[in-house]
């Protein structure tokens, strides 16, 4: 079984927000795959299924950005699973607006979920798929900018943002993470 942890904040007021792009990519994911991510475990909605034959569970840690790293490692505890098998999927102001790239491995860029996971974990060895929700403007603080709204231009191309994580998803697990990311890495 593969965990697949998409990071955000709880609550309606952050539900459209840049930094909850991990709980859009995993609603994309749930509902193109049939899964429904409702159950309560571990701090975290969850959902089993699967994707391309493989055995999933889709999460998203109800404990604020923060503090995902509780929510992850109570999961991959409980389900006693190693890292190898944990992909998140996370927001990125590093990458322009609708990139997105994976990564096995890395700093936390300043990422306050990833810092946490990494934290609990004691490892920085886990699949993660970056969103790219771009910069600030300037003198726009990035936490304020996190937490805003995609204006409407950029709200329009959520879909195909998300339909192109849950392909690299699914490149990961049918054709290995290198063939994965050299495929998604050239558009």
């Amino acid at each position: 079984m593969h965990l697949i942890v998409g990071l955000g904040n709880p609550g309606r007021s952050y539900a459209q927000t840049r930094h909850n792009a991990g709980f859009m990519a995993v609603d994309f994911i749930a509902k193109a795959n049939d899964i429904p991510v409702k159950i309560k475990k571990n701090h975290t909605l969850v959902g089993k299924g699967h994707i391309k034959r493989k055995a999933i569970l889709l999460a998203k840690p109800q404990t604020f950005m923060n503090l995902s790293g509780l929510a992850v490692q109570g999961l991959l505890a409980g389900l006693r699973l190693p890292v190898s098998n944990l992909l998140v999927i996370q927001d990125d102001v590093d990458l322009p607006f609708g990139k997105v790239k994976i990564v096995s491995k890395g700093g936390s860029g300043g990422h306050k979920g990833i810092q946490s996971i990494q934290e609990a974990l004691g490892t920085s060895a886990f699949i993660r798929i970056k969103v790219g929700i771009g910069r600030p403007p300037e003198g726009v603080e990035m936490e304020d900018f996190v937490l805003t709204l995609f204006p409407s231009e950029e709200k329009k191309q959520i879909p195909a943002i998300m339909e192109q994580v849950s392909e690299a998803l699914e490149l990961i697990f049918i054709d290995g993470l290198e063939t994965a990311m050299n495929k998604i890495h050239k558009r």
